[in-house]
């Protein structure tokens, strides 16, 4: 069973943006299955680590993105992504000392099927709205 099933709702018609959003949910799901087997703590450190480092490059490239078109919501979008950043962090902290839990791999799943249904579908709207793309 797939514990985050990539679903046409989260389809932005951004095919960088799809790609990026379809890697972290790929990394969601090997985290949960590695959590959920139990299977090697350094798999699931591992996991974590790959999640923070590709979570910031999407969302570097995301904020340039925002930048250059000129999106009225920036800084709001730039803080959810801060803010997830931030939260990634500390699992990739608590990782080294402790093992984390599988709501880790629950609040992943629910951050980012909100954060794409909502902050990122406004994104693609603004930009087929003003007819600005990259």
């Amino acid at each position: 069973m797939i514990f985050f099933e990539w679903d046409n709702k989260f389809v932005s018609g951004n095919k960088i943006v799809d790609n990026d959003h379809k890697k972290l949910v790929g990394l969601i799901n090997e985290l949960y299955t590695e959590m959920s087997s139990g299977d090697g703590k350094n798999i699931v450190d591992n996991i974590i680590s790959q999640l923070a480092d590709y979570s910031e490059y999407h969302f570097k490239n995301e904020e340039k993105l925002m930048r250059d078109i000129a999106y009225p919501h920036f800084e709001k979008h730039k803080a959810q992504h801060k803010t997830f950043a931030k939260k990634v962090a500390s699992f990739v902290k608590k990782t080294k000392k402790d093992s984390i839990s599988i709501e880790v791999a629950s609040f992943l799943k629910e951050w980012m099927t909100n954060h794409i249904l909502s902050a990122d579908k406004d994104l693609v709207n603004y930009m087929k709205i003003s007819k600005k793309s990259i």
